[in-house]
């Protein structure tokens, strides 16, 4: 079985387009007692708008495997006043859709940061018969009769708006909205009119209502005119059902004479289909410094900056020091902040940094080599100890250590040089003959392995989990030397460069799937086709290094020598990716010692908009800077 989240097109039918999918062998052949039930891990999702599950047989002879999602509740049981969809079947005879004996599929979506706020069923149905016959006991507003929502928040809250899933049954007034003392007024006159026995399909109205929440308990009260049915979804369990799960945010509740008496409605702890639109947040500040040629910029010595004071420089960008001395970042190459932003690794120290402000929030006690943010959990780091032949996972809030995959070889997570594709594949290399690369997929747990001609340097993935790069020390054109590109699989194995040097993966302006790579010359090269593009003239980054862990369409560079008078010297700077040799210059490195810590090896967040690097800053020590627009 394939479950999936899809959009949802105009008509509210699923798109067909996979934002998530996982599948899933059912462990239970026939369930007939409503206390079984299965839970089924699922991805994080990102916002992105309304969505669909959808379940897919997705076997190659689906009628002779066939599989179904139990019907616990028969319409006659569930509770009134919700929205009712069919769970329907093809007709083996005629090849049409039909009910499957009026009953419909129960299901709970816990969500894994509010485990208490997620409840929710698939299908609870209004009537006796999905046919919309039979007893109706919906709660109809109008005039004094009115609902209310009661809910907790744990902090501050400005709102703009008040959503609420209704459909009007008769008459053309305005639904009426209060929250926290504030009252506003939306036209529901645009609604279109039903009938007691066809509530499917209910409409969202939105009431503009701006007001500030503090923390703690609040109450929504909607009101109206006119005759609205307002559609509640149960979010605890019926008694007995053996799907109970404490709802302690709020209930909603029901008046008949004002207000002077509410109830919960229908005696159970249940939630109006509603919700709260909040006002986005000011865009962030930080921009990116202009478009230029890169050339030879002087520039004096600087004093080290006080501990994260941003200050201004000659570029016209901030830099801010964000660690004491011997704390800094792993590598250009790895991505130092977490999936959402909110963390940031110094790998050198071993702390966690708020992602944002820059305060220690953990000294981490142990932490996994070459350790790497997970691209689903922003609170997992992934990391391997070359005497050990598993892939490890680091949970940062509780410190526990438990292991992903045991590979059965001394393995390394790209020995400090490869980074996580942004979907999620791994891609690591044997430590001992024979010399193998294997993939794995921290998603879904598949894994594949191919063998290379000699021990490779490092290993890393393309962005898009679709290509390995292995980096062999030998030059020269032929196996074994240069940069190489294969398939996740191993296969169709081609040369990239034959001198290989430092680089990074990277996505152009124009989408592709590229290589870049700073010396002996900047360029790019095309990791499907081949295809090479020059990025820059003559440049002081012969001696550096890159990044493409940051935005589309730019790669981070950085002069770890920092003497001299070619273009780019002792500069931090993000290289268009187009072959237009323009560049936007974020800092001067001002590196003075010769200290492999000390060197900047910059990297980037992953909008691109604030620059890591680390320097001595004409210090004995090391620190690590944060530079933006």
């Amino acid at each position: 079985m394939r479950i999936s989240l899809q959009g949802v097109k105009a008509d509210g039918m699923p798109d067909g387009v996979h934002k998530h999918a996982i599948t899933y062998q059912p462990v239970n052949p026939h369930i007939d007692d409503n206390e079984n039930r299965t839970i089924i891990p699922f991805d994080t999702v990102a916002p992105a708008g309304p969505l669909c599950i959808v379940w897919d047989n997705i076997h190659a002879d689906p009628t002779n495997n066939w599989e179904s999602i139990n019907c616990l509740y028969h319409p006659s049981d569930t509770q009134p006043g919700t929205d009712a969809v069919a769970l329907e079947r093809a007709n083996f005879t005629g090849g049409n859709w039909r009910q499957v004996g009026n009953n419909t599929p129960t299901f709970v979506v816990q969500f894994a940061d509010h485990p208490n706020e997620g409840q929710g069923y698939s299908q609870i149905v209004a009537y006796t018969n999905l046919d919309g016959t039979g007893q109706y006991s919906g709660f109809a507003m109008s005039g004094t009769r009115k609902v209310r929502q009661r809910f907790t928040i744990s902090g501050p809250l400005s709102v703009k708006a008040v959503w609420l899933r209704a459909k009007r049954l008769s008459g053309t007034g305005d639904l009426i909205a209060t929250l926290n003392g504030v009252t506003a007024i939306a036209s529901v006159s645009n609604i279109p009119q039903t009938t007691k026995t066809n509530l499917n399909g209910s409409e969202w109205v939105r009431v503009p209502l701006v007001v500030s929440l503090p923390a703690g308990e609040h109450k929504a009260e909607f009101s109206t005119t006119a005759e609205l049915d307002i559609m509640p979804i149960r979010r605890d369990g019926w008694e007995g059902n053996g799907w109970e799960i404490p709802y302690t945010v709020g209930r909603s509740e029901k008046s008949f004479n004002g207000g002077s008496s509410w109830a919960d409605l229908y005696n159970h702890a249940t939630d109006l289909q509603w919700y709260l639109e909040p006002v986005e947040p000011p865009p962030p500040t930080g921009g990116f410094p202009p478009e230029t040629t890169l050339t030879y910029i002087t520039h004096p010595n600087q004093t080290l900056p006080p501990l994260r004071v941003p200050v201004a420089t000659s570029l016209g960008t901030k830099l801010t020091r964000i660690t004491d001395n011997g704390v800094r970042h792993a590598y250009s190459r790895i991505q130092p902040w977490n999936i959402d932003g909110s963390l940031l690794l110094m790998a050198y120290g071993a702390q966690i940094l708020d992602g944002n402000t820059y305060a220690p929030i953990k000294q981490l006690g142990t932490l996994p080599g070459y350790a790497q943010w997970s691209v689903t959990d922003p609170n997992v780091l992934y990391g391997t100890w070359d005497s050990e032949t598993k892939l490890f996972a680091l949970n940062v809030q509780t410190g526990a250590i438990s292991t992903a995959k045991d590979f059965g070889r001394r393995v390394s997570l790209g020995k400090g040089e490869g980074a996580i594709s942004d979907t999620g594949r791994i891609a690591l290399q044997t430590l001992d003959a024979p010399w193998l690369v294997y993939v794995w997929d921290t998603k879904t747990g598949q894994f594949s392995s191919f063998p290379v001609p000699i021990n490779s340097d490092n290993v890393t993935m393309s962005h898009d989990g679709n290509h390995v790069v292995v980096f062999y020390d030998p030059t020269g054109a032929g196996t074994g030397k240069g940069i190489w590109a294969y398939n996740a699989d191993g296969s169709n194995g081609r040369q990239l460069s034959e001198i290989a040097r430092h680089g990074d993966p990277a996505i152009d302006q124009s989408g592709r799937q590229v290589w870049v790579q700073c010396s002996p010359s900047a360029f790019m090269v095309d990791i499907i086709t081949g295809a090479k593009t020059d990025l820059l003239g003559t440049s002081a980054f012969v001696n550096g290094h890159v990044s493409g862990r940051g935005r589309t369409g730019w790669a981070y560079f950085s002069d770890y020598d920092g003497t001299g008078t070619a273009p780019g010297t002792d500069q931090v700077v993000a290289v268009k990716l187009d072959g237009s040799q323009k560049v936007q210059v974020f800092a001067f490195a001002n590196r003075k010692a010769s200290g492999y810590e000390s060197q900047p090896q910059a990297t980037v967040s992953r909008d691109g908009k604030r620059v890591l690097f680390a320097s001595d800053y004409g210090t004995n020590g090391y620190y690590a800077f944060v530079a933006e627009a």
